[in-house]
């Protein structure tokens, strides 16, 4: 009546045939295949998309309606076959649930303002997401390196309308000092983080001087590889990108104690200036080392 199913049958003559010897020290520990048919899967699955899909998908069901109402807003979201989840009838993509989320968190001000400059854009999901939702904007303004504004004009000008796509202007970092003129909201993504100190200190002098506002979503710090199971790493690349950004403090990134201290550095190193003050701050799930701001001069 309650014979073994020919999988464990299998089983039973492999993974488990040694169970008598197997030391209890250390069987739970990932690198131990037998962690795959005990208590959990084991955490090393690079041959599936079920973990990133399994957070993805439980984010996108704890959203407001009014995070779907933005979503939807924006229209195309798959070009590049990216991995998706259905929730309520949206296909939703880790990149724009972001986007949506940082548009939630600045909705107040995106709604009564004219002119947005993104400073490292990517491929530009943040400025489509923003001109899909707010026609008030009459102006957006790209600043990166000439390799990403080559493919964020590219990306633009396919999912963009053409009297949307006209309001966007791309500008090569080297010759941002050449700009004249006000601009209402800077923004940065998770690019801070990766230049050279005196260089994110530049962008911070410039925005003090050109701007009333400032939105920040960036790690709040650094951390070691193996903290997430990373045992093989170039370790020349590991000590340049420690050596980077505005936040280079090694934290333990699961640490609820390590992330609140970490915070406090953060939202001190990204304000512009001692004129700014900070008027609005959270966490950016579900990456809780990465941290909404958004500063303001009066």
């Amino acid at each position: 009546m309650f014979r073994a199913s020919k999988l464990w049958n299998i089983l039973g003559s492999t993974l488990f045939s040694n169970t008598e010897n197997l030391d209890l020290s250390h069987f739970r520990e990932p690198e131990n295949s037998i962690c795959n048919r005990l208590a959990s899967w084991s955490p090393y699955d690079s041959e599936t998309y079920r973990y990133y899909k399994t957070i993805m998908f439980n984010l996108a069901l704890t959203m407001p309606e009014k995070f779907f109402d933005y979503y939807k807003m924006i229209g195309n979201t798959a070009i590049g076959n990216p991995i998706q989840v259905r929730v309520d009838g949206v296909n939703i993509n880790w990149d724009y649930m972001l986007s949506v989320q940082e548009i939630m968190f600045c909705d107040d001000i995106l709604k009564h303002i004219h002119i947005i400059a993104e400073i490292g854009a990517g491929y530009g999901r943040t400025c489509h997401a923003i001109l899909k939702n707010f026609d008030r904007l009459i102006h957006y303004v790209i600043i990166d390196l000439p390799p990403c504004l080559k493919l964020s004009q590219r990306y633009l000008k396919k999912v963009l309308e053409p009297k949307e796509f006209q309001k966007v202007e791309f500008i090569d970092a080297s010759c941002l000092q050449k700009r004249k003129g006000k601009i209402d909201l800077f923004i940065n993504i998770d690019s801070m983080a990766e230049m050279d100190i005196d260089v994110a200190k530049n962008y911070l002098h410039f925005i003090d001087q050109n701007s009333s506002y400032f939105y920040s979503c960036n790690p709040i710090g650094k951390y070691q590889p193996k903290m997430i199971g990373l045992q093989t790493f170039d370790e020349k690349l590991l000590n340049n990108i420690l050596s980077l950004g505005l936040c280079r403090d090694i934290i333990d990134i699961f640490d609820s104690e390590s992330l609140k201290k970490a915070r406090k550095n953060y939202l001190l190193a990204y304000k512009p200036s001692n004129r700014w003050e900070m008027i609005k701050s959270a966490i950016s799930l579900p990456i809780q080392y990465y941290h909404h701001a958004l500063f303001h001069c009066s």
